[in-house]
């Protein structure tokens, strides 16, 4: 049995990262057709220790190459068609599970640890940013307060002035009247009047 690479995703034969996953896929259905009494993830996360990880997932192959070499003895008595996983591919394919689930849970734990100061610091500012919408909407319902009084002196001031102009007329008619003279009518009654009294 050959050796591989510790990253397994050197040694899967595909074009791209979608026949990749293809290919992670169907072993994971093929293991689970062959494994029935298998339980519990085969990985577990090891805190990024990469001499655990790495034995790990040797242990993994050999367990994967101990059921797969059995199950193909039972397939090869069967008559098994061309459509069964081949030891090399199940031992490949298995690695690159036991990969994915190591990674994905140390990624997990590294993004956590990265994004908590990013976290608290957009907390932060949210909370920043919640006080200065409350200065704002304040300043706002002050404002709106002082446009009502401005408009309400305005309104004064207006009919001040109209009050101001009907008193100016009338103040111009008192002094019309008292300027014009008297006509010869008014001034000869006046005159009766006069004379009446004395």
């Amino acid at each position: 049995m050959k050796n591989y690479e510790c990253d397994p995703l050197d040694n899967i034969p595909a074009d791209s990262r979608e026949e990749r996953v293809m290919e992670v896929d169907e072993l994971e259905e093929t293991v689970l057709l062959h494994e029935p009494n298998v339980s519990g993830p085969a990985v577990v996360n090891f805190s990024f220790n990469r001499s655990e990880a790495s034995s790990a997932v040797e242990s993994q192959r050999a367990k994967t190459v101990s059921v797969a070499t059995g199950h193909q003895a039972k397939a090869r008595a069967a008559g098994a068609d061309k459509g069964q996983v081949s030891e090399k591919e199940t031992l490949k394919i298995s690695a690159v599970i036991s990969h994915i689930r190591t990674q994905s849970r140390a990624s997990e734990a590294q993004v956590a640890l990265m994004i908590s100061p990013l976290t608290q610091e957009l907390l932060n500012k949210e909370k920043t940013l919640e006080a200065k919408n409350s200065e704002i909407d304040e300043l706002q319902t002050a404002l709106e307060i002082m446009r009502n009084k401005n408009y309400d002196l305005q309104t004064a001031v207006s009919l001040m002035d109209k009050r101001h102009a009907a008193l100016e007329e009338v103040c111009q008619l008192a002094h019309l009247a008292d300027t014009i003279e008297p006509t010869s009518h008014e001034h000869a009654a006046n005159l009766g009047e006069i004379r009446f009294e004395q």
